[in-house]
């Protein structure tokens, strides 16, 4: 689906095709990694959100998202 609607965009001057997701989410279900691909292949250009909306910026989800990120320990008592 995404190569068929990317080959039928390129035609039309003045058209953008803008991904918004979470690269660091679990993969999808199903087929394709579209948006791991995109983010992987590295020659598009990106923007990574790194302040949390929607947890306090204390809270233990973020700390530990953050930690898991770093490759670090997780907080888990």
């Amino acid at each position: 689906v995404m190569a068929w609607l990317v080959r039928n965009l390129a035609p039309h001057r003045g058209v953008r095709l803008l991904l918004v997701g979470d690269g660091d989410q679990l993969p999808s279900v199903g087929h394709g990694r579209v948006l791991a691909d995109v983010l992987e292949a590295g020659v598009l250009p990106t923007t990574r959100l790194t302040k949390p909306q929607r947890q306090a910026a204390d809270s233990r989800i973020v700390a530990n998202a953050h930690a898991l990120l770093d490759g670090r320990a997780l907080a888990l008592d």
